[in-house]
């Protein structure tokens, strides 16, 4: 993770997403365990429940589903299986994107009435 600069991996069997480890759960469950990198396997302590959306689903349902779950990273799974992962900093830079261009619509209107 460290290597490729990201929070976090999905965990694969073939096609069929099994589970997601996070360097949350590599940190709690073999750092602050005192466990071994080289001897632990990744089934032991990867979150196996993963939630997920579609690519249907809106930023704010995302934000809402990481709110309500404590979690920091999303698969996105249509009917041909995985199609990708969003951080909660992909959903929050959309979510702000599209604060600013509400802000921004909402100026030009007011201005272009006055």
């Amino acid at each position: 993770m460290d290597e490729v600069k990201v929070g976090a991996l999905l965990v694969m069997a073939n096609s069929n997403l099994k589970g997601i480890i996070s360097e949350r759960d590599y940190t709690r469950k073999v750092i602050l365990n005192n466990r071994s990198s080289s001897t632990t396997r990744v089934s032991e302590i990867m979150t196996g429940n993963v939630k997920t959306v579609s690519p249907d689903n809106t930023a704010d349902e995302c934000l809402r589903i990481m709110s309500e779950h404590h979690i920091r990273h999303l698969p996105v799974v249509d009917a041909n299986g995985v199609t990708g992962i969003l951080s909660i900093m992909d959903v929050v830079k959309t979510i702000l994107k599209e604060k600013e261009f509400i802000i921004e619509q909402l100026n030009h209107y007011i201005t272009d009435t006055v």
